[in-house]
């Protein structure tokens, strides 16, 4: 078993950020009527899986329209997604979660199955798991926990991308791989436990999240130093869902700490997504 000292039992609760951060925001495509949708998204779901590029590498910046502002975007983000919320019934994703050091070290890692089904209730179960099992307790379970926690109620609510949390500032246009993207500063209205400060990639023509990076608005616990993650979401039929979570946190006495949260989407709406890897754990 992998040494975890007792005193850093935080270390659980700073990798429990990478999950409740972000509510999945689901995009409408401009000028389609909920019913005409509906039945798009009940024909063949197919996935995009062109490679985002790496955090840092991202073309410049061009210009925003003009006309457009941060209020503008944050009020078309807020309509398309709700509208996606309303297509979007239940999906089943199998999550491979891993907590690591920047060397390669991977103390523990498992594989969760999530099933969602609207409009808020999250099922998980256990796949297969690897590693030190104090590692598991204390990091990778408290992320499955934390991610039923802020599904619904007054956490959900806290958690999630709307004007009540947040508000955007538009700096400018970028292509990210395939998709070309309004880029937004997401600035939260308080210091709340499960709200983020950074930057924003949101579809131009959908309104779907692409990406969003950044750090906690809130400093979870004194044993942290900092926390900075990257999530990135695949684009599957109209839906935006996560694909890829990954945090970096560094630990006073420790120094710094991996995890990362594989999303293969394997069903949508009843309909399997055949296209997607199947989870491999990583080694130890």
């Amino acid at each position: 078993m992998v040494p975890f000292p007792k005193r850093l039992r935080s270390y659980g609760v700073v990798f429990m950020l990478a999950g409740p951060f972000v509510v999945a925001c689901f995009a409408q495509a401009p000028g389609r009527s909920p019913a005409k949708h509906r039945a798009a998204a009940e024909a063949t779901l197919t996935v995009d899986s062109t490679p985002l590029p790496t955090p840092g590498t991202e073309p410049p910046l061009a210009p925003p329209p003009p006309g457009l502002n941060g209020a503008s975007i944050f009020q078309q983000l807020v309509a398309h997604s709700e509208t996606r919320d309303h297509l979007l019934q239940r999906f089943t994703e199998l999550q491979t979660l891993a907590a690591a050091n920047p060397g390669g070290k991977v103390y523990a890692s498992e594989v969760v199955r999530l099933q969602f089904q609207a409009p808020d209730h999250k099922q998980f179960q256990t796949v297969s798991q690897r590693g030190s099992a104090v590692v598991r307790h204390l990091v990778l379970n408290r992320l499955v926990e934390s991610q039923q926690k802020t599904a619904s109620g007054k956490r959900h609510r806290q958690s999630s991308i709307t004007p009540q949390n947040y508000r955007f500032e538009l700096w400018g246009v970028q292509q990210l791989g395939a998709y070309r993207c309004y880029v937004v500063q997401a600035t939260p209205l308080r210091k709340g436990k499960y709200l983020f400060s950074g930057r924003m990639w949101i579809n131009e023509p959908d309104f779907g999240i692409v990406r969003i990076s950044g750090a906690p608005a809130k400093n979870p616990s004194f044993w942290v130093e900092e926390v900075h993650f990257v999530r990135d979401y695949q684009h599957i039929g109209p839906f935006w869902l996560p694909r890829r979570d990954f945090t970096r946190a560094k630990l006073r006495l420790l120094g710094w700490k991996l995890l990362s949260i594989d999303h293969r989407i394997v069903m949508v709406n009843d309909q399997p997504i055949a296209s997607a890897p199947a989870p491999r754990l990583p080694a130890k």
